[in-house]
């Protein structure tokens, strides 16, 4: 691995980062001793002192474990959450059929009588119709996984910025609530480094890569639901997908969606620039 010691990412998280990649590529096993505090620090051409923060950030992480006279250890190594969109239930049921506890702590809702253009653009509004947006910070097991912006129609869901969710639930309350279930999704997925608010609420540093979702969810009638926007733990979530082509078709096209784009290129440093 190369350091960059012109990067203003901190040497030894840049190392803390290549280590992560290894383990979870499974270069070690869990249960597994790494190699030791001086062979790393050769390998990787920095102070002793360096690599001991690097190991540090992973022991607080929980991917290592340090056991006094023994030396280091893999610690189980977390599988990622698969978000599979080609099935046709709600991610949150997928997770608590897997067994997972999911919660919610509401960070912000409010109801915009001017929305942004972009806002009402993506859920098919003009200038003047009130839109709803919550900011949720997303738990399982206790863990924040993920920073969740959501704007609606005010009109299609009234109240939905001031009444608590059904069960804690945003797509209970919109199926139970409003009869609303969405027909389709439109997903556009970024890699982008986390915001100073999203750092705080994942408690993880500016670095961090996340992975963000950008989403637009349709009823049967292709009227906009849900404009939403999920930063995910980069570490902690896969996304799956099951592309089929059409045998007819003389190649595969690749279609740019220039309001997704849009959506992409509008990410600010503080995502309150969505509202």
């Amino acid at each position: 691995m190369l350091i960059s010691r012109e990067s203003p990412v901190p040497i030894y998280y840049q190392i803390a980062l290549h280590l992560r990649s290894r383990i979870m590529g499974k270069e070690w096993r869990s249960g597994e001793k790494i190699p030791p505090e001086e062979a790393l620090s050769a390998e990787y051409g920095v102070s002793r002192v360096t690599m001991r923060q690097a190991l540090a950030e992973l022991v607080k992480d929980g991917l290592l474990a340090r056991q006094q006279g023994r030396g280091t250890f893999v610690k189980q190594i977390p599988q990622p959450l698969v978000h599979n969109f080609n099935v046709p239930i709600l991610f949150a049921g997928q997770l608590r059929k897997l067994g997972y506890t999911l919660s919610h702590e509401i960070l912000e809702r409010k109801v915009f009588d001017t929305p942004f253009p972009h806002v009402a653009e993506r859920l098919g509004l003009t200038a003047s119709q009130p839109v709803a947006y919550l900011k949720r910070l997303l738990m399982i097991n206790e863990q924040p996984m993920a920073v969740n912006h959501s704007w609606f129609s005010e009109e299609l869901v009234p109240g939905i910025a001031v009444e608590p969710l059904v069960d804690g639930s945003l797509s209970g309350t919109l199926a139970r609530r409003y009869n609303y279930v969405p027909a389709r999704s439109e997903n556009l997925i970024e890699v982008a480094r986390a915001t100073e608010s999203e750092s705080q609420w994942l408690e993880i540093t500016r670095d961090t890569p996340l992975l963000v979702l950008t989403s637009i969810s349709f009823l049967v009638d292709d009227t906009p639901l849900e404009y939403s926007i999920t930063s995910w733990l980069g570490d902690n979530i896969r996304f799956h997908f099951d592309v089929r082509f059409d045998a007819g078709a003389a190649s595969a096209v690749l279609h740019t969606d220039e309001a997704a784009l849009d959506a992409v290129n509008g990410r600010q440093n503080d995502e309150d620039a969505f509202k």
